[in-house]
């Protein structure tokens, strides 16, 4: 019987720890997670926007985000987005050699799901 209390015990800690009392966590909703570019030249600079609203009921935290390779910038208007307000994430990559590409940014934060992946894909022509 008392190992019996013990673990009904121990189950209650479990559940209130990872389910009851996780505060911090909100929910968001990206309008889009892919930016085709189309047919773009060699040696420009494209730039996509993503956006991403905060819908939950905490503030979202943007923790960190990166792209995949090193010709792509990544830049936020914030790091902290309230209830119901939106970031903005600009991308822009410049490349010089022709063919398909397809570049992923992730972006960590205090949303269920974390690192979203965020892409942006195109063709470079000469």
């Amino acid at each position: 019987m008392k190992n019996f209390i013990y673990i009904f015990i121990a189950l209650i800690i479990l559940y209130l720890k990872f389910f009851h009392f996780r505060t911090g966590v909100t929910n968001i909703k990206i309008e889009k997670d892919t930016i085709d570019a189309g047919i773009v030249r060699v040696d420009s600079v494209v730039i996509g926007k993503f956006f991403i609203e905060n819908i939950g009921n905490n503030e979202l935290v943007i923790e960190n985000f990166f792209s995949d390779c090193h010709c792509t910038v990544v830049n936020a208007n914030k790091k902290v987005v309230k209830v119901g307000e939106k970031l903005e994430l600009t991308v822009s990559y410049k490349f010089d050699i022709d063919g398909f590409f397809l570049q992923q940014v992730y972006v960590y934060g205090n949303f269920e799901n974390s690192p979203q992946i965020l892409r942006f894909r195109g063709v470079i022509l000469l």
